[in-house]
């Protein structure tokens, strides 16, 4: 996964060098604020699960979902 997190990252790092009007600099930090809120959860719901708190695991995930 960490992989999948680092390559993400990379690609979006290398889609700012293109932008060039407000909006679309505006999109790519939506983009990058949602991306680390799903990092941040991810983190939270393997923590859990590790924790064998799985049915918080499972609330935490359904936020992701939702």
């Amino acid at each position: 996964m960490q992989s999948k997190i680092t390559q993400i990252k990379s690609e979006i790092k290398s889609c700012e060098k293109y932008l060039y009007n407000t909006q679309d600099k505006n999109l790519i930090q939506d983009v990058k604020s949602e991306w680390n809120k799903y990092i941040d959860m991810h983190k939270q719901v393997i923590q859990l699960s590790r924790e064998l708190k799985k049915d918080d695991a499972m609330k935490t995930k359904m936020k992701l979902v939702n």
